[in-house]
């Protein structure tokens, strides 16, 4: 919230001296940190969410309309990781997605046909959240005409100097979304896509990108190939012989890449100057992928000496699955590893083995359930939750989730303890300004181009303080 802001509330703030402003704002911090306020303080913050949002939607728009990539820019940077962040509910990130498409989605799709590298990063980050979450917006981009030329554009960032697109997060972001828009896609948009050479750009990434995207890329390239295999059979993609090289040429990059990376090893130090650890495992689970999709479907072989390789990281399945989701995505691209290795044209029932197991994965258990440890404990007795194939899992607590117990009798025995701390989890809402003060609050406020730039929380509090409540 800038000064303008504050002075349409009180038209005295501007005539204000600074070192007054200094002690309002002090004010308005201990007010934050006192105790007694906290219930107040999140109304405040819940009050301050919705007016940010209804600020970043009806700015957004008036942005790409009038061509201002500075100003985009400035509005991205105080709202939209703050809107679209890690922290926030996928409910919430999927009604953002929905609510910028209603307001800006036809100043989105004006937008494709601008070659300004800064508003491209900034649209990269817009449409892949709503490809994500809004299937109604990806079948709109899909039918633009200025779709697959921007994507063209903004996959040959690289090749031009001081791009902004050209940099590691962005072009992360860039291949998650190619790997949204080709999934599913029509048979139109992927001829398209072919007519662009998008598999062409895509393949040469293999061989010249961070290793930090590795992983990400080889998925979208999966999806490119299950994509190419659903129209063009195994005799429509022979009789293709450009598209035929093609895929040929971008297997024999994967393969030259695969070779770099030391498989028996789980993560490595990159060598650029920022000290990046990339993990093995991800990389050689994607190439597994789609080496095996172009062997299932397009007939492409992948050599023998790659094979071997990969089975390095496939060597240590097993074929209980974890219960750990980290561990159980290694344990994945373990066995893909094993299946290019291990693959067999002969045998039918091993390819349907194959396409099916990936579909299966993530949906057996919740998440809160595959995140248990081995090492579970009951409450009462201590005894070790067993493991093996015919392991039983202890029930837990329902109210708290928190307390494990082998048999009722336990959890019975154990209440008159338990009791006392056994609470239901509060709902991750609004933070409270003693759990999380530094996002919320602030240490303090900003000054951008002779600006001042005060928390929207700030500016929420001033308001009922000093303008009636009445924004």
């Amino acid at each position: 919230m800038y000064d303008s802001d504050l002075a349409k509330i009180l038209p005295e703030w501007a005539n204000w001296s600074k070192s007054k402003r200094d002690k309002v704002f002090k004010e308005y911090q201990t007010f934050c940190f006192s105790r007694a306020n906290e219930n107040e303080f999140n109304e405040l913050a819940r009050q301050a969410s919705i007016l940010e949002r209804d600020r970043f939607l009806k700015l957004v728009p008036l942005k790409l309309d009038a061509r201002d990539s500075f100003g985009l820019q400035q509005l991205m940077d105080e709202s939209w990781n703050d809107l679209d962040g890690d922290d926030k509910e996928e409910e919430d990130r999927k009604a953002l997605a929905k609510d910028v498409w209603a307001t800006a989605g036809t100043s989105i799709v004006n937008a494709l046909d601008l070659r300004d590298s800064l508003i491209a990063m900034n649209l990269i980050e817009l449409i892949e959240a709503n490809c994500r979450y809004n299937s109604r917006a990806l079948r709109k981009l899909r039918k633009s005409p200025k779709f697959i030329p921007w994507l063209k554009f903004i996959l040959e960032a690289d090749k031009r100097s001081e791009d902004f697109c050209g940099v590691v997060p962005i072009q992360y972001d860039v291949f998650a979304l190619m790997k949204f828009v080709i999934i599913a896609c029509s048979k139109r948009f992927l001829n398209d896509l072919l007519q662009h050479d998008i598999h062409k750009l895509m393949f040469f990434k293999v061989r010249r990108c961070c290793p930090s995207l590795l992983a990400v890329l080889g998925e979208a390239i999966e999806a490119l190939v299950k994509a190419t295999s659903d129209y063009y059979p195994h005799q429509a993609f022979q009789a293709d012989e450009a598209l035929n090289i093609s895929f040929q040429v971008g297997n024999r990059m994967l393969c030259d890449r695969c070779l770099e990376f030391d498989l028996t090893k789980e993560r490595f130090r990159g060598h650029t100057g920022v000290e990046i650890w990339t993990d093995v495992g991800e990389i050689g689970g994607a190439f597994a992928n789609a080496l095996l999709g172009m062997q299932l479907f397009l007939r492409i072989p992948t050599p023998m000496n790659v094979r071997r390789h990969l089975g390095k990281f496939g060597a240590s399945y097993t074929e209980r699955e974890p219960r750990d989701p980290l561990e159980r995505k290694r344990w994945s691209n373990r066995y893909f590893c094993k299946r290019v290795e291990e693959f067999d044209f002969s045998d039918p029932r091993g390819q349907i083995e194959g396409r099916e197991i990936k579909m299966t994965l993530g949906i057996k258990d919740q998440y809160v359930e595959d995140s248990r440890k081995s090492s579970i404990q009951c409450g009462q007795c201590q005894a070790v939750e067993p493991e093996g194939d015919e392991a039983i899992f202890f029930s837990k607590c329902s109210r708290c989730k928190l307390m494990y117990y082998c048999s009722r009798d336990c959890q019975q025995k154990h209440w008159k303890i338990h009791k006392k701390s056994c609470k239901k989890p509060a709902k991750a809402s609004l933070p409270t300004p003693l759990l999380n003060l530094q996002e919320t609050v602030h240490a303090g406020y900003d000054r951008v181009e002779g600006h001042t730039i005060y928390p929207s929380v700030f500016g929420v509090w001033f308001c009922h303080k000093y303008g009636g409540g009445a924004l």
